[in-house]
């Protein structure tokens, strides 16, 4: 929750109506936290905020030379395990923008509450660093924590083609680090490229011995999932995608009737090692009951169709083909029954809200 209070020349607040619970003031200045109790009005609450102290630093590669326009993040260790515990974590977490380095690559962080900090720093053509347990204390003074060096980034290369070897352009190529706890806020967040027009892809600033999983989609094609690939990579990938497949008809009722609005979803689950498959969404029937479902992956999958007053799902277990487009599926949707009555207590009056 964010308040606004609009406070006076002698730094006097109006009043605030709030929820019971704790408040938590930042901003640019040490946390202070005040108790609110239920149906209690406070007046007079003074609320001492501290300033924050600048840290301060320099960032250079591994010939000393200044490193510019690296991120650099002061990220609260987390303090606890409760639940206000993790609420502060994460609410501090995301309220900092990164600060950036200059030409001489030095940074200052301004405003810096006293606690446990993790720094975080970033910069393109490195693999990011980290120093854990920084305990900074309060006070005035900037506290200079020294030169951060950046090793040269390992990188992830490959190319991705169809099965005739042929160069594939405009593939999503998403990485997902395997340890994000090792990377600052925002990790999980993936790493993101597409193929040039010949296939070519490059997932660059990780660091070396670093695994990853890779993500690889084109509409068309079904999607592929390498689980572990650590950089740098010896050789590049080749990664072959494999034509996706449709599949298309109508759901209805017992009496051949269409249904509009059911839900139809493809499903999935192969051997061991291999990443199980959902379509992304659901899609919905139209007024003529139709529906299709593109770039599922060749193998055996399972059609199943749901719709609101029907019992349970159809399903319908098919094995795909590469590229093939199953047409004029039927699924079969029966209705389920309507149970109406009158709930009455041992009096014999009705009971207008029954327990359970």
């Amino acid at each position: 929750m964010r308040l606004a209070p609009q406070a006076d020349g002698r730094g006097r607040a109006g009043a605030l109506v709030l929820a019971a619970g704790r408040l938590a003031f930042g901003g640019g200045f040490e946390l202070v936290l005040a108790l609110l109790e239920e149906r209690q009005t406070h007046t007079g609450v003074r609320l001492v905020l501290r300033p924050g102290r600048t840290v301060q630093g320099r960032v250079l590669d591994n010939g000393e030379d200044p490193v510019v326009g690296a991120e650099v993040s002061l990220v609260p260790e987390r303090q606890g395990t409760s639940t206000m515990a993790r609420f502060l974590h994460r609410r501090s977490e995301t309220r900092r923008e990164p600060t950036l380095t200059g030409a001489d690559g030095r940074f200052a962080v301004e405003h810096v509450a006293a606690g446990s900090y993790r720094l975080h720093v970033e910069a393109s053509g490195f693999a990011p660093a980290d120093v854990p347990g920084l305990g900074i204390a309060g006070g005035e003074e900037p506290l200079d924590l020294g030169t951060i060096l950046l090793e040269a980034a390992a990188r992830i290369v490959g190319r991705v083609v169809d099965p005739d070897r042929q160069p594939l352009a405009g593939v999503k190529v998403r990485a997902f680090p395997r340890r994000p706890d090792l990377r600052g806020s925002g990790s999980d967040r993936p790493f993101e490229t597409t193929t040039d027009g010949g296939g070519r892809f490059t997932v660059g600033d990780l660091r070396h011995g670093e695994e990853v999983m890779l993500h690889v989609a084109r509409s068309g094609y079904a999607q592929a999932h390498l689980q572990r690939v650590t950089a740098p990579t010896a050789q590049p990938l080749e990664i072959v995608l494999q034509p996706a497949a449709r599949v298309s008809g109508t759901v209805r009722d017992p009496r051949g009737r269409s249904i509009e609005g059911a839900r139809v979803r493809v499903d999935r689950t192969t051997g061991p090692g291999a990443a199980p498959y959902s379509s992304p969404e659901a899609v919905e029937t139209d007024a003529d009951g139709r529906f299709a479902v593109a770039d599922i992956p060749p193998g055996a999958v399972t059609v199943h169709a749901q719709a609101q007053g029907y019992l349970r799902d159809a399903r319908i277990h098919l094995d795909l083909e590469p590229g093939s487009h199953l047409e004029d599926l039927e699924l079969t949707l029966t209705p389920g029954a309507t149970v109406r009555g009158r709930v009455r207590g041992p009096d014999g009056e009705p009971v207008a809200e029954p327990d359970d």
